[in-house]
């Protein structure tokens, strides 16, 4: 199995950071996870924005947080 992980692309917003990654469910589920409890939701108020399920089998899904000030 190919290591399909990878971060397509951020953006930063006046206040905003978004991040789009792709990878395999369980790859996603992971990265999802950790970055949850890195930016916890209270705090940062991190959410998944889109999740999208890819012809290949992967998954892409798009997180939102606010900036560290």
């Amino acid at each position: 199995m190919i290591d399909a992980f990878k971060i397509n692309w951020t953006e930063r917003s006046r206040d905003l950071l978004t991040t789009s990654a792709t990878g395999y469910s369980y790859q996603i589920s992971s990265w999802t996870k950790a970055y949850f409890k890195e930016y916890n939701p209270k705090s940062y108020n991190t959410m998944v924005i889109t999740k999208i399920e890819n012809e290949d089998n992967t998954v892409t899904v798009t997180v939102s947080r606010k900036l560290d000030k």
